[in-house]
């Protein structure tokens, strides 16, 4: 989805930056290892800090690091489209928006 959004989101792609947090490198996708537009970083202390939460969720971040807006993953395709649709229409709302970034 990450992917799709910020094709999408079209001439403001160069302000988003996708990003993957991981425990370790074994972690790593073959997707994400070979994307060029998502940056994978390994930070067991930032997992640590988000533990809590459900695992694969989106976050919108703003340049402030201001978590500004979650979303859930779904495992049904649909309901995943659905999902980034709504992820892309908050998007270019947020960037429209913004002053910052």
């Amino acid at each position: 989805m990450m992917n799709q959004v910020d094709v999408a989101i079209g001439k403001d792609t160069d302000r988003l930056t996708p990003v993957t947090f991981h425990n370790n490198n074994d972690q790593l996708s073959d997707y994400e290892r070979n994307a060029p537009q998502i940056t994978p970083i390994t930070a067991p202390a930032i997992i640590r800090e988000l533990k809590d939460l459900p695992a694969n969720t989106l976050f919108i971040i703003d340049p402030m690091h201001n978590v500004m807006l979650y979303y859930p993953t779904h495992n049904d395709k649909e309901a995943m489209i659905k999902e980034g649709k709504n992820v892309l229409a908050d998007l270019r709302k947020l960037l429209k928006l913004s002053r910052i970034g």
